[in-house]
């Protein structure tokens, strides 16, 4: 069984001692919980708040999570690169497979719908979501358009042991970043 948590966050090592995204990028880790963000943020249609966001509610519903831990990284001054990445432990290899499974069914029920996501000043970003594309070594990603923005949000997801990893990346000229963490996340994991 996989029992570390944070040790396994930061997408890997560029050998430069730095995450394989970019140099520029900060990084802040913080617990997260299973949950949709507080008002006034807003996601419309909730039900494909996992296509956007990491530890939504329906994919972990009744799975006996038993914790999460997460990282955030992204560009400063101007947040122009954002990355979420985020492992979820079970207490055993069939329940994060049961959560992958999840999530896979969400992410198709929701491919090609408008997802929109309001935030606290009343603006609102409309994506249009895309469906699940099966990757190398069992990672499955989701590419879906910032309509009337040339952003993408690309989503990556993997489970290994007792661990799922979900890792998203918002910005432009992407190519498959969330793929390449979560396959550097999954290779620490022991099992």
């Amino acid at each position: 069984r996989a029992e570390r948590d944070t040790a396994l966050l930061g997408g890997g090592d560029d050998g430069g001692g730095q995450g394989v995204l970019a140099r520029a990028l900060e990084c802040r880790r913080e617990p997260q919980e299973i949950g949709l963000p507080p008002a006034p943020h807003r996601y419309d249609p909730v039900e494909c708040a996992s296509s956007f966001s990491m530890f939504t509610p329906l994919p972990y519903e009744n799975s006996g999570y038993l914790k999460t831990a997460s990282a955030t990284q992204y560009q400063s001054p101007k947040p122009d690169l954002q990355a979420y990445e985020g492992v979820a432990m079970f207490a055993d290899a069939a329940a994060a497979e049961r959560v992958l499974a999840r999530y896979l069914e969400l992410w198709r029920g929701c491919a090609g719908k408008t997802f929109t996501w309001t935030i606290p000043d009343g603006r609102s970003t409309h994506f249009l979501l895309g469906g699940p594309e099966d990757q190398q070594d069992g990672i499955i990603a989701l590419r879906s358009s910032n309509q009337g923005s040339e952003s993408w949000m690309l989503c990556a997801i993997g489970a290994k042991a007792n661990v799922v990893v979900d890792v998203h990346v918002l910005g432009v000229g992407l190519t498959d970043e969330a793929v390449t963490v979560v396959k550097r996340i999954l290779d620490r994991i022991p099992g």
